[in-house]
């Protein structure tokens, strides 16, 4: 399973990462458009080792 961990992994960063540049660094927008409640998305972001603001200038809410 480990290898199915880390692609998994991997997909999530990268969906993620899309969904929140998708969103022009909103995370309420992202989560919004990735059709889970903001608070998931923040744990998942932490999870995955995300930072709020991977677009300079990004919105933090």
């Amino acid at each position: 399973y480990e290898a199915r961990d880390r692609l998994l992994a991997r997909f999530d960063r990268r969906f993620l990462t899309r969904v929140v540049i998708r969103a022009g660094g909103n995370l309420s927008k992202a989560a919004r458009l990735a059709k889970v409640d903001r608070t998931t998305f923040y744990r998942l972001m932490s999870r995955h080792g995300l930072q709020r603001n991977l677009l300079p200038g990004s919105e933090n809410e």
